[in-house]
């Protein structure tokens, strides 16, 4: 699927039609005149189609196939009339205010048109946090609102009945905080969304939230030093991509343990997926971790002699056409990320390890591999002159004999019947040796600060209640899909599992409080395509594993065994185009094409178990740990060793956590690429709405009876259907509930009275709107004369006002006129 504009539009013109539905007839099957709807063929739709949806009023002479209409919003094309098909139009929330409803499923209509104006209106006010239950909305504003102020904190922390407040991360934290404490049970919210959406940014705000004690009585240590820790994450973590300028790379999973009071006593990070592919190479137009260019920038005299330090614009690890970014200034940050390694108590001498680590990681990109003839292979690895001497000093940053790397990068060693044979490395095998290595020496390098971080912040007898916090990519589409998007987008169809499951479970939890049977519950899950995607024997991981493993094994037979192997072929589909290295999974979301080349070598991502034991035997005691307790056999590449074995071993402990604890969902969404405050792209925004499961959370209440209100708020809804029922104060609510449902004549299995609510289903729902407008419309007739009579009688009082003058007027021109 091309991350184009024009598949970005078709894509979002497929999605609205799934809820395309008018209710705008009366008895005779006429279209109602002045009803507003949404039309996606509006004029103002043609001439700019991000916009999707213009508002239009039906005109008289419409018919249930053919609507006349004339567009009002957006303005400038009032008085343009054009015909739509009933395919095209969408019904309309009017005199609806946006600002009174907290939650897109309270509205009485939420198909994709509706759901996108209300979300605009909304975020032009500067309200950029929704509901769609159990989901929180938040939309980044590319500014600061000033609405996550300590005053901001202290609303939410110190309110009586949050229930009260608007939707906010605080509210979601909050709640999340008083279930900890009042059902015992462990939280977790989900922060999601694409690179820019926010997702950094609401993690934050909500970090400030639980670290913002009532009192200052605690010891803040541990506090200080995880709050401390995000400029060091965001450093070696977080990268300037097309998309946004400080995008996380990596998936963050926080345990926090939170007072009841408020303030951080404990923590745990966990991070994965980190990107390793961006240390060797980046697109134009982006750069590298930041921590790169905090250090060139950032580093003294003394330490750029230390630690061997170029001009930027010297490593070819380092885009060139793009070192500053807007909003980034490396200089500050640089002194940021320093303080916060005494914050987070790491020596000096470690801190030094780790500036060395970083500076020989670029500078090994600087090493070229020549080729020359040795040993019968024309093209064999070749490093000599200054090279080598290169090859050295970054060896020598890295705390590795750099003979002993110089030996594994050139000599290939393998082993047969138990006998060691020596060869020699071709040039690209030695190219791929030396990358692997850079990008080994960064991650684990990363996860070494992360594991020093644990140890000082961790709770010495585990979590017995915690709030964890996981901030995490939505489903990723490019132009071009790889193995880390294959990954991002597994990750994602857990959680949507997740997602479902929880919504149905508080369905039925709602049915069983209210009496009312969960028999009409039904839901369609994704189990089948994780099955296709993750599960023992034959399937997507699976069969890239074996492939890896296999003597001879290239992308394109990996892509034949998934046509021919693959156990389960629900979710796989054989691509159109280059079929022999393209693949389409069926995903939650939609269809993705996946592009093969380089699975396999990312997947194994080749550090020889003789390289990892140079490393383990290095006489810096960081470098020493960076591989502590890895076991990897020479000659022999293990399947759990594989990238494949250890992301899924690593999410589905991800997951077992998640699943273990009371989840909450907040959802990012970026509203256009241009970083620009109230700038809004719809076509951008539904996809987002689609890939963030937010349309699917509102098309989940739709589920058995979807329609569910207090039966004062169902009476006052549809009070014209019924008005003796709504204005006799001595009936109970749901006996006036029931005489307004049995007067309306709808089918006894449309319908369930609960204890405290109407339920209805979805059509049951409509047709009573439907039904509503046509008790209102008989009273058409003498509502026109009334009128009539009230702009006569206000036409009179105005005249009778100024009878005085114009009498007056009369006579000064009879006078004129005589003489």
């Amino acid at each position: 699927m091309a991350n184009s504009k024009q598949e970005e539009l078709k894509t979002a013109s497929n999605l609205k039609r799934r809820v395309s539905e008018v209710s705008a007839l009366d008895k005779a099957g006429n279209v109602l005149k002045g009803f507003q709807v949404w039309c996606d063929i509006a004029p103002s739709v043609s001439n700019e189609p991000d916009t999707m949806f213009a508002k239009c009023v039906v005109q008289p002479g419409s018919t249930t196939t053919v609507f006349h209409c004339v567009q009002i919003e957006p303005p400038g094309y009032e008085n343009q009339a054009f015909d739509a098909p009933v395919k095209n139009v969408w019904n309309c929330n009017s005199q609806i205010d946006p600002m009174t409803y907290g939650d897109i499923g309270m509205l009485p209509h939420t198909n994709v048109p509706c759901v996108l104006d209300f979300l605009r209106y909304r975020f032009m006010k500067n309200q950029i946090f929704t509901t769609a239950d159990p989901l929180v909305v938040t939309i980044n504003p590319f500014k600061d609102l000033g609405n996550a102020t300590p005053e901001w904190i202290a609303r939410y922390r110190d309110a009586l009945d949050i229930t009260k407040l608007q939707p906010h991360v605080f509210y979601t934290s909050r709640n999340a905080l008083d279930n900890l404490y009042a059902v015992k049970k462990s939280q977790t919210i989900i922060v999601s969304g694409e690179s820019g959406a926010g997702k950094t940014e609401a993690t934050k705000q909500m970090m400030r939230f639980f670290a913002a004690a009532k009192s200052g009585a605690m010891d803040l240590r541990i506090q200080n030093a995880i709050m401390a820790a995000n400029p060091v994450l965001e450093a070696f973590g977080n990268a300037k991509t097309t998309r946004n300028n400080n995008s996380s790379r990596f998936g963050r999973f926080m345990q926090l343990d939170v007072a009841r009071e408020g303030g951080i006593r404990h923590g745990s990070v966990v991070a994965f997926l980190l990107e390793k592919s961006r240390i060797l190479t980046q697109d134009e137009h982006e750069r590298s971790y930041h921590i790169f260019y905090q250090l060139l920038k950032g580093a003294s005299a003394q330490m750029r002699e230390q630690f061997k330090l170029k001009d930027i614009k010297s490593y070819k690890f380092i885009n060139p056409h793009c070192l500053e970014v807007d909003g980034i200034n490396d200089l500050h940050e640089y002194e940021d990320v320093t303080n916060s390694f005494k914050s987070m108590n790491i020596s000096p001498e470690n801190v030094d390890a780790v500036w060395s680590i970083v500076s020989g990681v670029l500078l090994l990109g600087n090493v070229n591999v020549g080729r020359r003839e040795a040993s019968g292979v024309e093209d064999a690895a070749s490093i000599e002159g200054d090279d080598l001497k290169t090859l050295e000093d970054a060896c020598k940053l890295l705390f590795l004999s750099s003979g002993e790397i110089l030996h594994e990068l050139l000599v290939k060693t393998t082993y047969a019947g138990g006998n060691k044979v020596e060869g020699v490395w071709k040039q690209q095998d030695t190219e791929i040796l030396k990358s692997s290595l850079a990008k080994a020496m960064y991650e684990k390098l990363f996860l070494w600060i992360i594991r020093n971080l644990n140890k000082n912040i961790e709770p010495s007898g585990g979590f017995p209640q915690f709030i964890g916090m996981l901030d995490i990519f939505g489903f990723e589409v490019f132009k071009n899909n790889s193995l880390e998007q294959l990954f991002i987008n597994i990750t994602n169809e857990m959680l949507q599992k997740n997602f479902v499951d929880i919504v149905f479970e508080r369905e039925s939890k709602l049915y069983l409080s209210e009496g009312i049977s969960s028999t009409e519950l039904k839901f369609t899950s994704n189990a089948h395509i994780i099955d296709a995607l993750t599960s023992k024997g034959m399937s997507i991981l699976d069969l890239l594993e074996e492939q890896c493993l296999a003597p001879g094994g290239t992308d394109e037979k990996l892509v034949s065994s998934y046509k021919n192997n693959l156990k389960n072929k629900e979710a796989f589909q054989p691509a159109k185009v280059s079929p022999n290295v393209n693949f389409i999974i069926v995903h939650t979301i939609g269809a993705i094409q996946y592009n093969s080349e380089t699975f396999l070598f990312k997947n194994k991502d080749i550090l020889r178990p003789e390289i990892m034991e140079i490393v383990q035997k290095s006489e810096n005691p960081l470098a020493r740990q960076l591989f502590e307790g890895v076991v990897m056999e020479k000659g022999k590449m293990a399947k759990g060793l594989l990238i494949g074995s250890q992301f899924l071993s690593q999410l589905q402990s991800l997951m077992e956590i998640i699943n273990s604890t009371e989840p909450h969902f907040v959802r990012c969404i970026k509203p256009n690429d241009t970083k620009k405050p109230l700038d809004w792209v719809s076509s951008k925004i539904l996809i987002q709405l689609h890939a963030l499961s937010i349309l699917e959370a509102l098309q989940l209440r739709q589920l058995g009876y979807s329609y569910r209100r207090k039966f004062s708020e169902f009476l006052y809804q549809f009070k014209f259907i019924n008005l003796s029922a709504y204005e006799n104060t001595s009936l109970e609510g749901s006996v006036a509930a029931s005489m307004l449902i049995e007067s309306s004549g709808l089918a006894k299995n449309d319908f369930a009275i609960g204890k405290t609510m109407v339920f209805l289903k979805q059509q049951a729902a409509k047709d009573l709107t439907k039904l509503q407008r046509e008790r209102l419309m008989a009273w058409e007739p003498i509502i026109s004369v009334l009128e009539a009579y009230f702009l006569k009688q206000k036409h009179m009082k105005k005249l009778r006002e100024v009878f005085p003058h114009v009498i007056r007027i009369q006579a000064h021109l009879r006078r004129q006129i005589v003489e």
